[in-house]
């Protein structure tokens, strides 16, 4: 329902207490990342006799509680998620699963125009370019369904996880950790931070409130607070992965350590 309540709280597989953070192409092979109580829409349909798919999805290619999709892609680390040529391929495929294979429910899914907003943009020419690339694809995805007879049965959701700004470059536009008074990463066990406007902190015993004096006021772009503080209407703060420090800065501002 919400990210509080999958447990999947960061695009980086982390555990607090060995200090390990490993990149997102890395995570979504750490089954225990994704597999952690909750239970994802194509498992459910599995258990209930469906048949089901995963091409490029997040998460689609582990097992869950023992069971898996019936069939699944993983992406390589050095993929090129902007090859229009293969999103064509890869719908194709997809089309051969629903149609040859007999599947019920594929998740597919390309990392655009996200890969170029975040290289570029979002107001960049090349992210305008790419969302014209989305736009044709949709497109060739709704003609695939429809020369495959699917169009009476086959019901498909567009969706994305999140948004995006731009990021405002001056200096004093920074919001740099390591400027901040009486603040000391001596104090802290472990951090994680330098991924866009979010943050998250584990003081060292006994320091949770000297750190969270020294940051609350720190910066007026920032906003810092203790977990069980954290705006409910975000539903992020009550999942045990959830750190006891966790801050957001404004639209424009990034974090740095």
């Amino acid at each position: 329902k919400y990210i509080e309540n999958h447990g999947v709280v960061h695009n980086m597989y982390y555990n607090t207490t060995s200090k390990v953070k490993l990149p997102y192409h890395a995570t979504l092979g750490i089954e225990r990342w994704w597999d952690n109580g909750s239970v994802p829409i194509w498992i459910t349909a599995q258990r209930q006799g469906l048949k089901t798919g995963s091409f490029f999805y997040p998460g689609g290619n582990v097992t869950y509680q023992g069971v898996a999709v019936t069939l699944s892609r993983k992406e390589g680390v050095l993929h090129n998620y902007n090859n229009e040529t293969e999103w064509r391929a890869n719908i194709d495929t997809v089309m051969e699963w629903l149609t040859e294979e007999d599947l019920d429910l594929v998740t597919l899914y390309f990392g655009e125009p996200d890969s170029t907003g975040h290289k570029y943009g979002p107001e960049s020419q090349e992210r305008k370019q790419v969302v014209e690339q989305v736009d044709r694809t949709v497109g060739y995805l709704r003609e695939s369904i429809e020369r495959n007879h699917l169009s009476s049965i086959l019901n498909l959701i567009v969706t994305s996880d999140h948004g995006m700004t731009t990021v405002n470059k001056k200096a004093s536009d920074l919001v740099e950790f390591h400027k901040f008074l009486n603040f000391t990463f001596q104090d802290i066990e472990f951090e994680l931070l330098d991924y866009g406007p979010n943050g998250m902190l584990v003081p060292k015993a006994g320091m949770l409130e000297k750190v969270y004096d020294a940051l609350k006021d720190a910066h007026p772009r920032l906003h810092v607070y203790k977990k069980e503080s954290f705006p409910e209407s975000f539903h992020y703060a009550n999942n045990p992965r959830v750190t006891p420090l966790l801050m957001y800065s404004d639209p424009g501002y990034v974090i740095h350590g």
